[in-house]
């Protein structure tokens, strides 16, 4: 058995017979996803109080590092400070570094981010955006409390850092 990311046990999948799946199954969708699914996610973050917003506005992604790369293209240039938890999910730093971010950090404590760090980093610097794990971070598997998670929203708010959450 593989322990590698990304490779399920065959016995884990379910079985299917090919020829008993929609023929649209095998072929390209729509590239911001499925308008329907795109819909429900629009109206369950509006129900929910997360952001108001649009299935316009919705893009379904295949996965975090496609996120980060989608990230990168939009706010990284050269030299653009990023704002890290330390450590963090190596994929994501990859991604930031290629594009050349110069990655900022902040040391992960028990509770979450240390929070006196995260203002002296950015009193210092002016990342172009601070991401962040707050619920099993990769690789502590830390979960920040409902105070950790508040005072790095109003920290970061108080700087006009946006936040890229894992």
């Amino acid at each position: 058995m593989s322990f590698a990311g990304g490779l399920p046990a065959e016995s884990m999948l379910p079985k299917v017979e090919w020829a008993d799946m929609p023929v649209a199954l095998g072929q390209y969708g729509m590239s911001e996803g499925e308008l329907a699914l795109r819909e429900a996610l629009a109206a369950e973050a509006r129900a929910l109080g997360i952001i108001a917003c649009e299935a316009s506005q919705v893009m379904v992604v295949s996965g975090s590092q496609q996120t980060f790369d989608l990230a990168a293209k939009l706010y990284i240039d050269k030299g653009t400070e990023v704002l890290l938890e330390a450590p963090t999910y190596l994929a994501a730093l990859q991604i930031f570094q290629l594009f050349g971010a110069d990655c900022i950090t902040v040391p992960l404590l028990a509770e979450g981010p240390d929070l006196q760090a995260m203002r002296q980093r950015l009193e210092q610097h002016t990342p172009a955006f601070g991401y962040l794990i707050p619920t099993f971070q990769n690789p502590s598997a830390v979960r920040c409390s409902q105070a950790s998670r508040d005072a790095v929203a109003d920290l970061l708010d108080e700087f006009g850092v946006t936040l890229i959450r894992g």
